[in-house]
């Protein structure tokens, strides 16, 4: 025998009482095999996804395109979970960053208002932006002290 206690009590602790760490996150898991629980630890493994895209615009035209851009976040509303536009100091060129919980909800966020937004800016880039989705694999905040 190896001595190790794993009287019914010890094993059941420790199966129906799972602990996990994910992105710096502690969690908690009692009975991991079916119910409510697995389905809020799936939920605490899904990522989030950004859509990013990098242009220039024409001289002078940033303020006009950040105007633009604001407006098409806003019409925003299923998925939708923040969003950044960020210029290069003293230059025209931009990186916009949206995240979504899903992939799809882009596309499902898109609707007539926010089409003639976006059909509305794209005369203002030098040549059309480069975009791509990312899904976000780590995102570190802020600490919070333990109580």
């Amino acid at each position: 025998m190896c001595g190790a206690d794993l009287s019914p009590s010890l094993t059941t602790d420790f199966f129906y009482n799972l602990a996990f760490i994910v992105n710096g996150k502690i969690g908690f898991i009692q009975n991991p095999w079916g119910g409510e629980t697995m389905s809020d630890f799936q939920d605490f493994l899904r990522h989030k996804f950004a859509y990013v895209a990098i242009g220039e615009f024409k001289p002078g035209k940033f303020e006009e395109a950040r105007e633009l851009y604001q407006q098409a976040v806003s019409t925003y509303t299923k998925g939708f979970e923040g969003a950044y536009l960020l210029q290069e100091p003293d230059t025209d060129r931009g990186i916009a960053v949206i995240f979504w919980d899903r992939q799809e909800d882009m596309a499902e966020n898109t609707s007539e208002q926010y089409q003639a937004i976006l059909n509305e800016m794209m005369h203002l880039f030098v040549k059309p932006p480069k975009t791509s989705f990312y899904e976000v694999v780590t995102e570190v905040k802020p600490g919070v002290e333990a109580e």
